[in-house]
């Protein structure tokens, strides 16, 4: 995963706010892949997730941590 240079799957998320729909910057998120692979992942400034990749479809399950100041 997220090894290869070219995959037909590589897609970014944005995460936002339930009510605002802000993006959630800084903030720390749990990534479980259908791999079963659990990654430790900060959003950027524009909420944004690193690329995530894969050579087939694969169903992933995001759990909002926290922000790095500490407020959810």
């Amino acid at each position: 995963m997220n090894t290869w240079s070219h995959s037909a799957f590589d897609d970014r998320y944005v995460l936002r706010d339930q009510v605002t729909h802000e993006p959630l910057r800084n903030t720390q998120v749990e990534l479980r892949r259908g791999d079963g692979a659990v990654l430790k992942l900060v959003t950027d400034g524009e909420g944004r997730l690193p690329v995530q990749k894969g050579i087939s479809m694969e169903r992933v399950q995001l759990r909002v941590l926290g922000t790095l100041s500490g407020k959810t």
